[in-house]
């Protein structure tokens, strides 16, 4: 999974810089069923993540997703 196949519909892409605020990104169809934009939050192992952005790929099963950034996931669950 790579930003190459991504459409940015609001807001923007997760960067390096955002490490240890704790941002994500959410697929468009994950959006929709839980009602989220950006600014809003969600819950990932307990943590409140502030959705930056809202993305779009060719790929169904993406678009259902949540991206954050690896070391803020791995802080959170414990693994390296």
């Amino acid at each position: 999974f790579g930003f190459g196949d991504m459409d940015v519909l609001e807001g923007r892409k997760l960067e390096a810089k955002d490490e240890g605020k704790y941002y994500t990104m959410i697929g468009n169809e994950f959006a929709k069923s839980v009602n989220k934009k950006v600014g809003d939050t969600i819950t990932i192992l307990q943590k409140k993540f502030e959705v930056v952005g809202v993305f779009k790929t060719s790929n169904f099963t993406e678009r259902g997703g949540v991206l954050t950034l690896l070391k803020d996931y791995q802080d959170l669950s414990g693994r390296k």
